[in-house]
Formats: structure tokens, sequence, C-alpha cells
């Protein structure tokens, strides 16, 4: 537990000139006045709550010749009187016989130094302790029913030489070091104890400020799908600078599907697995690969908005992103693919309005969440994905990248995740 002490260690001015004991009063001669006042940092009276800032070794006797056994800083020091011994100097005598210097260097009165009302929601760090007060030295341990990441109201805070302590309403007190105060850090300790698994890849990011969360964030694995966020990007941004717009045409013609890095054709989605020749708007390819996943669709958009998904183009990704997009491997991370979809959100546009309605709602990420959720999701052999937008009073993106795991777990994290950022 840190500690406050050293900050706390202020000269006391001694304006009475006797020295009070718990068995008599002791009066100086002008000579030890003069000495006595000479030391601020020593006790002229006996604190109320007596303790050690650090192991000590008393004396064995009032001169301070003779060292005793070590005193732990935690063992509470009774004080019996304040004497002074024949060097002139303040010394405790202490309830076992044993002395030591009544400097503000060696002892401190710990007693509560402030105490103020509150409103603040926290959430309870693991193996947090609870006390019947403010910690000082003597204060009991009480037991509760509370749990880790338990969300709870503190209505008073008060300051010992120990550190800052909350008052949990008919709990006790806490420590501030023992409680999170932001709930993207209840997030990161619920992902280490619950979901750190080599098959799962999840990073969060609030979206009013960056903060972030995640486990294996930076593990890559096939994006599948998840991949076509970057070709969904490429096309809001030339619809937002007026390259293209959303009425403008394109022919579906054979070499749409032969481009390198470009999806199967015979994969998901509505549009004709064999080129029509006829002619897709802009709205419609950017609907069908946002709603429905469209391979065709986003072949389409490939080919003609992100020129072939040329060099050029993926270049323009990774320096966005500050990380590898790879348009023909798909081998992504969960952070990459949350990057990407945080990057589309701060674009705003059409298409992330598209996301919030697709053929995938009823799982995953979205299944069970009240707020809007705007989500990319992606499927390949052994591999299940999902990145979202979710529209709580923060906006947070989630991305979940997993391998031989179930929807039905990406929706337990998702859950999990909404109940403490929501």
């Amino acid at each position: 537990m840190k500690k406050l002490l050293a900050l706390m260690v202020l000269p006391v001015f001694l304006a009475p000139l006797t020295i009070i004991s718990t068995e008599h009063e002791l009066v100086l001669t002008e000579a030890e006045k003069k000495s006595f006042l000479a030391r601020t940092s020593d006790f002229s009276t006996i604190p109320k709550n007596p303790r050690l800032f650090q192991e000590t070794r008393p004396y064995l006797d009032k001169n301070l010749t003779e060292f005793g056994q070590l005193v732990s800083a935690d063992e509470s020091l009774v004080i019996k009187e304040l004497i002074i011994n024949d060097n002139l100097l303040p010394v405790f005598k202490l309830a076992d016989g044993h002395f030591i210097e009544a400097s503000q260097l060696v002892v401190f009165d710990d007693v509560e130094l402030s105490r103020e009302q509150v409103s603040q929601t926290v959430w309870l760090k693991a193996g947090a302790t609870v006390y019947d007060k403010p910690y000082v030295i003597g204060t009991k341990e009480v037991k509760t029913d509370l749990v880790a990441r338990q969300q709870l109201l503190v209505t008073e805070q008060a300051t010992t030489h120990d550190g800052v302590y909350y008052l949990i309403a008919g709990k006790g007190w806490v420590s501030s070091e023992e409680l999170y105060t932001d709930p993207i850090d209840v997030v990161q300790a619920l992902l280490l104890d619950k979901y750190q698994k080599n098959n799962l890849s999840i990073y969060i990011q609030r979206l009013d400020d960056g903060a972030e969360a995640g486990v294996n964030a930076e593990q890559r694995m096939y994006g599948a799908s998840i991949t076509k966020l970057a070709t969904i990007y490429e096309t809001q941004r030339q619809l937002n600078d007026g390259a293209i717009k959303l009425s403008d045409t394109f022919k579906y013609v054979p070499e749409v599907n032969r481009s390198r890095g470009f999806y199967d054709p015979e994969g998901a989605g509505n549009i004709s697995k064999i080129p029509d020749g006829k002619d897709y708007t802009v709205e419609d390819l950017l609907k069908a690969v946002t709603k429905q996943s469209d391979n065709v669709a986003s072949n389409m958009l490939g080919y003609y908005v992100a020129d072939q998904l040329n060099r050029a183009f993926q270049t323009d990704i990774w320096l966005l992103l500050g990380d590898e997009w790879d348009m023909v491997k798909r081998e992504l991370s969960a952070k990459i693919a949350g990057q990407m979809m945080a990057e589309l959100y701060h674009q705003g546009g059409e298409a992330l309005t598209y996301m919030t309605e697709t053929a995938f709602d009823d799982s995953r990420i979205s299944k069970d969440i009240a707020v809007t959720v705007a989500h990319k999701t992606g499927d390949a052999d052994e591999f299940r994905h999902d990145v979202a937008v979710v529209y709580a009073e923060r906006p947070f993106v989630l991305s979940i990248l997993t391998a031989h795991s179930s929807y039905d777990e990406i929706t337990a994290i998702a859950n999990d995740v909404y109940n403490l950022l929501k």
C-alpha cells in the first residue's frame, strides 16, 4: 500500500514549554527549554495513535544506548509517557519498558487527515480489503458480500497517512488503489480473467478518448470477410471526397473476379456468381457488401474504386493504420480490424449506417445488445469473427476474432463488455 507519509512529516512548533506525560508534568529549566526548542521535529505531547514510519529498533534504556528487538511499522505503539533523558532529548517510554525517540521523523500520529462527501461510481478490484473505517493503525477488516468488478457507489472520501479511502455505503471503506474508476479498466480485468485464450483475439477502443482494452489483441489469424473493411473504407472515402457518387454505375465483367486478392464469387451474397454484364450502382454494391458481405460486390468495388486492390491502395491503408493490412493473405488481428472500424466511425457516411441493419444482426455481437450496433462479420472454415461499433452512451469499437469458437461465445464476450461500458 503506497504511503503518503513522506508528505505528512511536518515540524511542530512547541508553544507550551511543559512536557505532558501520562504520569506527571515535567517542567524544564531555561537551558533545557533552549535545547528543546531547537529541535522542532520533536513531540511535545503523546500522539493519539502513534505509529512508526518504518521498521525500527527501540532502545533498552532512556539514554538510547542499547538496542532492543525490531518493531514492525504495522505494529501499534503503546506509549506510557514522554520524558527528557540525560542528554536533554525527548524520549517516549513504551508500555513494554523500551524507549524510542520522541521525534516526528520516527513516529507519526496515525489519524484521519481529511474527509468529504462525494458521489462517484467505482468498481471493486479482485482481492480488495474492506475496513470498518479509513485505514489507520488498529483499523479492523470487515467481511462483506462484495465481489470483484462489482459496480458500486461511494459516498465519502477520506485521507489518512496510508492514502485515500472511499466509503461504500453499508459495507465499509476501501482504498482507492483497490478500486477502478474507469470502466475500460474493469473491461481489461474481465478480459484477462475470463477470455485470455489462445483462440481469441479481442480489442476494444472507446471512441471519444481512444482508451483501449484487449487480450491477444495483436494476435493475427485469417480475417475472412473482415478484410473487406478496407474496400468499404476506400469507397466511403471517395464518396466523402466527391470522387464518386452513390448513383455511379459499374459493369459486372469477368475481370472483376480475376484480380489477385479478390473473393470467390461462389461465396457470400446474392449478386450473380457469373458475370452478367449488368450495371450496378455504388449504392447497390456498398449495401450488398455491408449488409450481406457479398463477395461479388466487394470484388466490384475493389476492382473499380480501389483500383484492383493495387499496391498504392494497400500502402495507403497500411499508413492509415500504422500496421500491415494484406488483402491477399487476409491475416489480421483484432486490434488492426478494430482500428479500421474506428476509422470508419470517424470518417462518417453511408457505409456505417448500412452496417447497422445486416443479415447477421441476430447473432454474434449485436444479438443481445439493446443499442444500435454497426458491424462486419467474417467466416471461413474454423474462423468466426465480428467487428463492431457499439453506440453506447460513449460509443466504442468491439473487435472479436476467433478460431475454433462459436457465435455464442462471441455474443457472451460482447454482452460482458457492453454491460460494463453501456
